[in-house]
């Protein structure tokens, strides 16, 4: 009940409704008012149960441990990045399973959230061109979506193209500044393309975002590295 607005709300009906009608014929519904408490306790259990499957029902949800490029996903919780070859393993075959559920879903209905949503499994499989494709027609449709264009960085990052995935994830922190995905994807793209001051900058505004997540870690691992001096380095302090 504590967590459960619809249920709450069935219980505070049903109670209401017994009040009144116990009201209306004392006798009767003072012997069934109990009766009417286990029923709304049953209904609410109903749509409890209800509500807690949908949550864990969503194909999206069993990606969640995956992560299979460095940049990060707005859906998705934190997870070590490691390169795994698709199509080997039985977890592959689960992310390919889910990726036809939400293709069937795309198919019903081409809006935003299912382009971006299908898009999201493609990541997962590693097939980022497609990925790509399919944000960039969502970002289309929806152009001030900043988890879109966020997602969008990823991609294009995991692809090479590291000057447009800068470009998208300030684009997104322009319309959301708190998006903390967006500004890991910006310091990243930075960093790769190589901009060491501008990344530097990145991961430290990054870190005013959020300083104490796994993500966090990944950040001021990424400023140590930056930081190291480096032979012929040209933005390196001369005594």
């Amino acid at each position: 009940l504590r967590e459960c607005d619809d249920c709450r709300e069935v219980i505070g009906e049903t109670g209401r409704f017994a009040r009144e009608e116990s009201e209306s014929t004392p006798a009767l519904h003072q012997r069934s008012y109990g009766w009417w408490l286990a029923a709304a306790a049953a209904v609410a259990l109903v749509v409890a149960g209800l509500a807690l499957r949908g949550r864990h029902s969503d194909p999206l949800r069993l990606l969640q441990p995956t992560r299979s490029i460095q940049a990060r996903i707005t859906a998705f919780d934190y997870a070590p990045y490691h390169v795994t070859r698709s199509g080997k393993t039985a977890e592959d075959w689960k992310r390919m399973r889910v990726a036809g559920e939400l293709e069937v879903e795309l198919n019903k209905d081409r809006s935003v959230k299912n382009l971006h949503r299908y898009a999201l499994a493609e990541i997962a499989l590693q097939r980022v061109p497609q990925a790509i494709a399919l944000l960039s027609e969502a970002s289309k449709m929806d152009p001030a979506n900043a988890r879109i264009l966020s997602d969008l960085a990823a991609a294009q990052i995991a692809n090479g193209l590291f000057a447009e995935g800068a470009q998208n994830a300030a684009q997104a922190l322009e319309q959301d500044f708190t998006l903390a995905p967006a500004a890991f994807n910006r310091a990243l793209s930075l960093e790769a393309l190589p901009n060491r001051p501008a990344a530097i900058e990145a991961w430290e505004k990054y870190l005013q975002l959020d300083g104490t997540s796994p993500w966090a870690s990944e950040a001021r691992e990424h400023l140590a590295r930056l930081h190291m001096p480096r032979a012929s380095d040209p933005y390196q302090t001369q005594p």
